[in-house]
């Protein structure tokens, strides 16, 4: 996406929110948010000239959080052979992304509370406070309110994070976002992978828009990367996991049924929309019907075993049931 696509992204967001600042003029001020577009807002801030700075929080070991956001002098411990800058420092005049900042341990919350009220903080081992002009930016997937009522996230930490928070809605909820998602990570696998990618097939964007991403948009960016691993030529198709996910997807959305009949031709329904209406052939629905049976016969033995007889049987029935105009 270029930078008026991702500003459009954003105002679609802050109209969802019914914001009424412009958000432009919020993205050139000196705030913290909790967003998942921290590369988006970065890259259209007056700071995007230096590198935006990324730590999971989620993933530092607790004994070392303190060391990596805030650096240590040498000796300060140990295995402190030599002075380290933390992630703060680095990201001095510049923008630090802190993903998952709901899994941050209790120990080290007082520290970022701290940096965040006055610009400042020691590294470990250190006597002098370091001065640093950080914009923060976290993110997360829990309701940080609950766990401030259960004693694992700070109150206090929240209320300083939420200046001006943006719920990013999921990508189920904004599927016209998916095209232009698709047109940014196209452009770094391309890169990744040295290959002459040009696109995706229409069949394969329908099934993009059409399916619900449970895993949002690194969910997208598996299913990209794997056709493009296994690309033969510049168009991306769909491959064989991704419709065994769609329609794995399709049979878990509630449905109403009353018999056994009734739930195999829900089934053979959605496997039908998966398949654009497909029946025969190796990207039919009978096929995708066949590949998921067998999925099912090895991960649950006899259960699977009736199911796939179930599936078998409904396969030969496909015709009668008709398409929607």
């Amino acid at each position: 996406m270029n930078a008026g696509e991702q500003l459009e992204v954003l105002r679609r967001i802050a109209t969802q929110m019914t914001i009424s600042r412009d958000v432009g003029e919020v993205l050139r001020t000196i705030t913290n948010a909790l967003v998942t577009t921290a590369s988006a807002v970065h890259s259209l801030s007056t700071r995007r000239a230096r590198p935006m700075i990324r730590v999971n929080c989620g993933a530092l070991p607790i004994d070392l959080v303190e060391s990596e956001l805030f650096g240590h002098e040498r000796g300060a411990f140990t295995s402190a052979h030599a002075r380290r800058i933390g992630r703060f420092e680095l990201a001095d005049k510049s923008t630090l992304f802190l993903d998952e900042v709901g899994e941050l341990p209790a120990e080290a919350q007082p520290a970022l509370l701290r940096v965040l009220e006055a610009g400042e903080f020691e590294r470990i081992g250190g006597a002098q406070p370091v001065r640093v002009d950080v914009r923060v930016i976290a993110a997360t997937n829990r309701d940080l309110t609950t766990a401030g009522g259960r004693g694992s996230f700070r109150e206090d930490l929240f209320y300083r994070l939420s200046v001006f928070p943006i719920r990013v809605p999921p990508l189920r909820e904004r599927p016209e976002d998916i095209p232009h998602l698709v047109e940014h990570l196209l452009v770094r696998l391309k890169r990744k992978f040295n290959k002459p990618v040009s696109g995706i097939s229409p069949s394969f964007m329908d099934r993009l828009l059409r399916y619900s991403w449970p895993g949002n948009i690194r969910e997208l960016r598996n299913v990209l990367e794997r056709a493009c691993v296994l690309a033969r030529g510049p168009v991306l198709e769909v491959d064989r996991l991704f419709e065994q996910a769609q329609l794995s997807d399709f049979a878990s959305a509630p449905c109403e049924v009353t018999t056994l009949e009734d739930a195999e031709r829900q089934v053979i329904r959605r496997a039908l929309q998966v398949t654009s209406w497909r029946i025969s052939g190796p990207k039919g629905a009978a096929a995708l019907l066949a590949s998921q049976s067998e999925h099912a016969s090895l991960s649950h033995g006899a259960a699977g075993d009736s199911q796939a007889g179930a599936m078998s049987r409904g396969i030969s029935r496909t015709r009668e049931i008709s398409r929607p105009p």
